[in-house]
């Protein structure tokens, strides 16, 4: 899986994983502990952040990849990637979100005195035509290293309501592969929106995948996100010999924003988009990940020591002793034994909010056991 392949990019570009989500939507298979992208959810015998390596692998030599990841996860990441240099595992001290993640992996940059094409790729993504995924990837470096901040496209198949959109401007001129501007970006839609944007032919699901130099897109940040503009600073100007514990205390006080969110919804220019050849999903939700099997004759998707009767629209994912499903419709039943959830599939996008719920009730239980007391104001 992991045997050296000659880098099909220049010299200045490195490769960016981001690795450091906790798969929320995904509870109880992926939990804050052993979250998503070190799980097999697509069958074979490779977790989602080593597909992402070799995908990768197609274009870098591990030496120029990077994973940032939170520090929870560090022994998990070198575990998984042995080929991946030790000094290339970038530690969170806390989750901030991907516009951090990505300030962080910048600053490394400049303190290795350099000013490269970043590829940013997340490690939760599925994809089915690699050698499209490479070319593409490829054409999104040579457009970044114009100075342009370039963001990946895919092609909708369906009106889908969970993915963010961007509505595509002009084509622009000078290349032999098609790259347009981005005209604005869109938040999930409605089913009525997702619809009509689907079929008017302008619009790209927003892939998350990402392609700029370093200095462009710290230029972008301190246009849109000056907080994180002054302690990135802060960082970079840090001695060697400190910069460990600077990190420590520092990026933990960066506002917890999104790439998306944070730059691109907000910048208006040198924004270009690089359609994708290649098929697509986000594995983020129950609903995205149910897409990877095909249904029975009443539409269930299950996957376990599970028997299902008078059944129809169900996803179920048993991992625990045998059980038995009787008489139920459009719920998604997953669990491990010791973990157990069923949910109507149109309550799946509040999981995020209840599994943070229960972490937080947990914490109280805990407390209480330990006899803490509230500190006196």
């Amino acid at each position: 899986m992991e045997q050296a392949l000659e880098p099909a990019v220049g010299d200045n570009v490195v490769g960016l994983i981001l690795a450091g989500g906790q798969g929320k939507r995904l509870w109880p298979k992926s939990t804050p502990e052993r979250p998503k992208q070190f799980l097999r959810l697509t069958g074979g015998d490779h977790s989602l952040l080593q597909a992402t390596f070799h995908r990768l692998r197609q274009l870098l030599p591990p030496d120029r990849i990077w994973v940032v990841t939170q520090a929870t996860y560090a022994a998990e990441v070198r575990d998984q990637l042995p080929s991946l240099p030790p000094g290339h595992v970038i530690l969170e001290p806390a989750p901030r979100g991907t516009a951090a993640a990505a300030g962080l992996a910048c600053v490394m940059a400049g303190w290795e005195a350099g000013n490269p094409v970043q590829l940013i790729v997340p490690a939760d993504h599925q994809v089915k035509d690699e050698s499209q995924f490479a070319r593409t990837l490829l054409e999104a470096s040579l457009v970044a290293d114009q100075d342009l901040m370039v963001t990946v496209g895919v092609p909708p198949t369906r009106p889908e309501t969970a993915y963010g959109y961007l509505k595509l401007g002009e084509r622009l001129s000078g290349w032999p592969f098609p790259v347009y501007r981005v005209q604005r970006f869109r938040e999930k839609p409605s089913p009525p929106t997702a619809r009509r944007i689907y079929q008017d032919g302008r619009h790209l699901w927003n892939a998350g995948i990402f392609a700029w130099k370093v200095s462009v897109f710290l230029t972008q940040v301190a246009l849109y996100l000056p907080e994180h503009a002054r302690i990135l600073r802060q960082l970079t100007g840090t001695p060697a010999s400190s910069r460990s514990e600077a990190v420590q205390s520092l990026y933990p006080l960066l506002p917890a924003i999104s790439i998306d969110h944070g730059l691109l919804e907000r910048t208006r220019t040198g924004l270009a988009v690089v359609p994708a050849r290649f098929e697509w999903a986000d594995l983020g939700s129950w609903p995205s990940l149910e897409r990877t099997s095909p249904p029975d004759a009443g539409g269930n998707r299950c996957r376990g020591n599970a028997l299902l009767r008078d059944c129809s629209g169900c996803l179920v994912d048993w991992e625990g002793r045998e059980a038995i499903i009787v008489g139920v419709r459009n719920l998604i039943i997953a669990g491990d034994g010791g973990r157990l959830l069923v949910c109507a599939r149109r309550h799946s996008h509040l999981l995020a909010d209840l599994v943070q719920e229960l972490e937080r009730h947990r914490g109280e239980q805990a407390s209480a056991v330990r006899g803490d007391q509230p500190c006196a104001s």
